[in-house]
């Protein structure tokens, strides 16, 4: 155990190290340039035995130490010698006798930090393990200093060796190695000399381990350095033997010679030929292992790779397209007529530069299946490229090829794929591409696109012209207005409506149940012990499945529900509940089973009709829907409120419908002052669901109008129109998904914009029947149609 000295010591000055832990019995040379150490070491000086106290700060970045940022147990030294600096600070040595704790420190503006102290003897045990620990302790630090590759100024390893001072010994080799200021301080606080010796031996083979490591990453580094050295010279030399000999360069690699191969055999234009040429030259007088070669090597293997002259032949016979398209999709007359066209005049002007076409409809109508029937018509090889959510230019132009992981356009992957230089591209969901910092990718397709252009479309990865003028682009979009113009300019617009219930109908009966059946192994013939019963879904099923479980302008729902179906009647029949039936009948009552409870009601529109409510026929990405409009008024003064997460556009036009009833109130047989007596307040149910567009101008009219003149209105009309604050009801967009959802809906009257009278008149007459159509101008044609009122 320590000693600690009664005796009380006079106070010393007291010096404070940044990143130093001074021992005692060891001489330490400092550097001192602090005004407050200056301080102390002065007062110091000035004493008659030079003493002073000296303590390492618990933190170095603080420039003026108080109590709480020292630590408490520091060394009594003496200042041996010092010699000031011409930059006024003070180099000196100081050697150390005690180690001390602190007692009482105080600071003084003209001293500077003073502390009284007690002395802390060291503990020492004579035994056997203290010689081993000391012997140890050298033999680490032998080591550690070969490693470091230093050596030695004051004393040599041989006269420490000779030294039987294990104190002295334990507290140089501490000073020495190099460890944490935290480390050495808890050396210091440790008063058993044998627990501090077994401490700085743990340290020291720490770091002894950390240099064996370090030493052989090194050595490592420099092996594979003084390689690629020698490889370079051994070039280097044989590049002049084969110059003195005159003869070419025979010592190109394997892989640059099955490049040269590669080259001879492959049909490239003429100046891109050249410029292999070129960057084959230039590999073989590289280093294999360099960064750029293997840039290089790659970039020559994508040209050579891709198909520059190789082609498809071509396939136009109009009867087998028809078939194909015929085949593989009910409905859809006007899109495949397109496709017939375009595939006609492909075989009168083969060279021809034929327009890009956009297939825009809601998800699940067929879009990207018709582009395959349409390649597979004209024998070309299809292929995909997604851009949704493509925001980086980068994908359509592709990388410069000196970038880390640099790729070419998805173009050129495209076309390297399908290995022809004339496949249909298919540029999926152009509506949802991005831009930002990185570029607009939109704005990089129009050279694509353009025919004008794309005969020499320039890849950032190729470095070079390629033709696309033999690629059929089509595209597809869920919202053509979502696409920039520019791009909507280039590109012809296919619009695929939505299917009516007959149209489901048959597409299920025909195409999605045989799909269902087969997928889900309940065909009569599949490797079961026993036969699988024929599965047979009824037309009134169908219907209820379409009407209750799906609402879209599709059919994808519908053929996830007729999957859910399938696998439950697999799971019946593995599990040997079906083995006696020969056919299996689905009804209406089992589709509770099957599916659950109905996820839709048939018909929004309400038995009776109401005041303030109007249905309106609106359109969305996933089809026509109808839209219920709620209208109130309350006491207040002078304040539209619209709720229901409506648009810019929806919101302005209810402004422009209360701007028309307030102008014409007197006509209209309004209050003139209802505004300066009422609140009106306009909300569009299912609030979580964006909601904007024109459309609903003539709506907000009606909805308005029969909350301020207390009318009811019908429940089985529904309308769609823009209004402008004339009252002139302007055209819409999505006539067919509208009436659509009006049909769905059980809606009997139909009042739309005059101007649409010609739309009308191309929908087919199966979606007409049943339903009463009245075509306006004006607004008052629509408030006379729904509240039984001439107005003049």
């Amino acid at each position: 155990m320590a000693s600690k000295d009664t005796h009380s010591e006079i106070d010393l000055p007291l010096l404070t190290l940044r990143d130093t832990v001074v021992f005692p019995l060891v001489k330490v040379p400092l550097l001192i340039g602090r005004k407050t150490s200056l301080l102390a070491v002065k007062q110091g000086l000035s004493a008659d035995d030079s003493s002073i106290l000296i303590v390492a700060q618990k933190n170095m970045h603080v420039d003026v130490p108080t109590v709480k940022d020292v630590h408490t147990v520091g060394v009594k030294a003496k200042i041996v010698e010092n010699d000031w600096l011409p930059d006024r600070s003070l180099s000196m040595i100081v050697e150390a006798s005690h180690t001390v704790k602190l007692k009482d420190i105080n600071r003084d503006e003209e001293r500077g930090l003073f502390a009284s102290f007690e002395i802390l003897s060291t503990t020492i045990d004579e035994s056997t393990e203290l010689l081993a620990l000391q012997r140890t302790l050298l033999e680490q630090f032998s080591e550690y200093i070969q490693l470091m590759g230093r050596s030695l100024e004051d004393v040599s390893l041989d006269v420490l060796r000779g030294k039987d001072a294990p104190e002295w010994i334990t507290n140089f080799i501490v000073t020495f190695i190099d460890i944490s200021v935290e480390d050495k301080q808890e050396l210091l606080e440790e008063i058993s000399l044998q627990k501090r010796m077994h401490m700085a031996s743990l340290r020291i083979q720490k770091e002894i381990d950390i240099l064996r490591m370090q030493n052989k990453i090194m050595g490592d580094v420099r092996n594979q350095i003084d390689k690629s050295q020698k490889e370079y010279i051994l070039h280097e030399q044989m590049k002049a033997i084969s110059k003195e000999l005159g003869e070419k360069a025979t010592f190109v690699h394997d892989e640059n010679q099955e490049l040269q191969d590669l080259l001879e055999k492959t049909k490239l234009p003429k100046d891109v030929k050249t410029y292999i040429e070129k960057e084959i030259h230039k590999l073989g007088a590289m280093m294999p292992h360099l960064p750029e070669a293997a840039t290089i090597r790659h970039h020559v293997e994508l040209i050579l790779s891709l198909p520059w002259f190789d082609s498809s032949e071509e396939q136009l016979d109009m009867t087998k397209a028809f078939e194909i398209l015929e085949k593989g999709h009910y409905g859809l007359q006007d899109p495949k007529d397109r496709i017939l066209e375009y595939i006609a005049v492909s075989k009168l002007v083969p060279k021809g530069r034929g327009t890009v076409l956009c297939l825009v409809g809601a998800p699940g109508v067929g879009k990207t299946s018709l582009a395959k029937s349409m390649a597979e018509a004209m024998a070309r090889c299809f292929v995909r490229i997604p851009l949704g959510g493509v925001r980086d230019e980068a994908d359509i132009r592709g990388h410069r090829k000196t970038y880390v992981g640099a790729m070419p356009s998805k173009i050129i992957q495209a076309l390297k794929k399908c290995g022809k230089n004339n496949p249909l591209i298919l540029l999926d969901e152009i509506d949802k591409m991005g831009h930002d910092f990185q570029g607009d990718p939109a704005a990089a397709l129009l050279e694509v696109l353009d025919p004008e252009q794309n005969e020499q479309f320039q890849d950032h990865y190729l470095g070079l012209g390629f033709d696309l003028s033999n690629v059929i682009f089509v595209a597809t979009a869920n919202n053509e207005y979502d696409i920039p113009y520019a791009l909507h300019d280039r590109m012809e617009m296919i619009r695929l409506e939505g299917y009516t219930e007959q149209d489901k109908l048959k597409i299920a009966e025909k195409f999605l149940i045989v799909n269902q059946i087969k997928n889900n192994g309940l065909e009569k013939d599949n490797k079961a012990d026993h036969k699988c019963p024929s599965v047979i879904f009824h037309e009134e099923t169908l219907l209820q499945i379409i009407r209750e479980y799906t609402r879209e302008a599709g059919v994808r729902e519908l053929d996830r529900m007729l999957a859910k179906i399938s696998r439950k009647i697999a799971k019946k029949f593995v599990q040997g509940e079906l083995k006696r039936k020969r056919k299996l009948h689905i009804r209406n009552k089992d589709l509770v089973d099957y599916l659950g409870v109905p996820s839709f009601f048939y018909s929004k529109t309400a038995k009776k009709g109401s005041i303030g409510v109007v249905m309106g026929l609106a359109w969305t990405s996933a089809g026509g829907d109808v839209l219920p409009i709620e209208a109130t008024k309350m006491k207040g003064k002078n304040r539209l409120i619209l709720t229901g997460h409506l648009g810019e556009v929806m919101q302005e036009s209810g402004q422009a419908a209360l701007s028309y009833l307030r102008t014409h109130a007197e006509y209209l047989d309004l209050d003139p002052n209802f505004y300066d007596n009422y609140e009106l307040h306009i909300h569009a149910p299912e609030g979580a669901i964006p909601k904007d567009g024109p459309s609903a101008g003539i709506t907000l009219a009606c909805a308005l109008y029969s909350v301020l003149s207390e009318k009811v209105m019908p429940s089985d009309i529904a309308m769609t129109g823009e209004i402008t604050l004339t009252g002139k009801v302007l055209k819409i967009g999505g006539l067919k998904s509208k009436l659509l959802a009006a049909k769905r809906s059980k809606i009997a009257k139909v009042i739309m914009p005059e101007e649409n009278k010609k739309n009308y008149e191309e929908i087919p007459a199966e979606l007409k029947k049943d339903l009463q159509v009245h075509f306006v101008s004006h607004v008052r044609e629509v408030l006379d149609i729904c509240f039984q009122r001439k107005m003049n």
